[in-house]
């Protein structure tokens, strides 16, 4: 689809800088109906200073060219929320500044190349809601520099691979609703920096791991919809920063532990539809701050 197509779905929620840095990459070159994308003249040269790119929920639409991600000075670009922007991610073949890759919720499909290591600057990928499948490459492992990783909501699938603990710098990392399976694997403890952990929504199998108590920066665990099970890790009163505890929809097992109360810090705590039993804790009642606290669904009593 060309790019006068592409730009006529512009909708209001686009700033004015934003709309007239498209118009200049349409005034650059021009399309001709029997011309693919691909054929395309080189006309990146007319940008080399441009470090932004910037359209969030603009209504875009049609497929977003790929020689663009070789902008030489390209530090950020974000694409999210234009659900009927399609695209692929290329092959990089140089390195690449870009420090902030954003494509959420939009129809960019296909692998994540291995050639992504190239793109060593890379501090966050939000590729959440997409279309891309597994496998993940291992060159992912290499993006050290990276604080926040979004994959939620593709198609995803196997294990969770053992060198997402080469990425010690994270602060987010997000692999919910994929068909992620096997055990939750011990690497992700060297990722001392998390505060948010979410694994929800896959088919995640065995104990919970009671190594998750080193992540003690930790304020939002999301664990629900799998087939963990086992107890609830006694190593957890170690995490005082918890706010957001997911770990609904398992086959957790045992009692809820009387120093749930020590989390002084929960405002959700998520038990229901597992297979806990005996007394509510009285030490619930400690937790001032606590505004969801679900367990139906269990073999508690009173």
């Amino acid at each position: 689809m060309g790019w006068s197509l592409w730009l006529s779905s512009l909708s209001f929620s686009c700033h004015d800088d934003e709309r007239s840095a498209l118009l200049q990459f349409k005034q650059s070159f021009v399309i001709k109906k029997s011309v693919s994308v691909e054929e395309v003249p080189d006309f990146l040269a007319n940008f080399t200073s441009l470090k932004r790119l910037v359209f969030l929920n603009c209504g875009l639409y049609g497929e977003f060219p790929k020689n663009i991600f070789h902008l030489p000075n390209l530090q950020v670009l974000y694409l999210g929320w234009n659900k009927n922007l399609t695209g692929y991610l290329p092959e990089f073949r140089q390195r690449s500044p870009l420090e902030r890759l954003a494509l959420s919720e939009t129809s960019f499909s296909g692998v994540i190349p291995s050639s992504i290591e190239k793109l060593e600057s890379l501090q966050t990928l939000y590729l959440r809601g997409c279309n891309f499948s597994s496998p993940l490459p291992s060159s992912l492992g290499k993006l050290t520099q990276l604080t926040d990783l979004g994959l939620a909501g593709n198609h995803l699938g196997g294990p969770i691979p053992s060198w997402i603990g080469n990425l010690s710098q994270l602060s987010m990392l997000g692999l919910d609703d994929n068909n992620l399976s096997g055990s939750i694997p011990s690497s992700i403890q060297k990722l001392t920096k998390l505060t948010a952990l979410y694994l929800n929504g896959n088919q995640l199998t065995g104990p919970i791991p009671s190594w998750l108590g080193i992540l003690t920066q930790l304020n939002t665990l999301n664990l629900q919809e799998n087939n963990l099970n086992g107890y609830i890790p006694s190593s957890f009163q170690n995490l005082s920063q918890l706010s957001f505890v997911g770990l609904n929809d398992n086959h957790i097992t045992g009692p809820i532990p009387t120093w749930i109360g020590n989390l002084t810090q929960l405002t959700e705590l998520y038990l229901h539809n597992n297979e806990l039993y005996g007394l509510v804790p009285h030490s619930i009642s400690k937790l001032m701050n606590l505004q969801f606290l679900f367990l139906y669904s269990n073999n508690l009593s009173a």
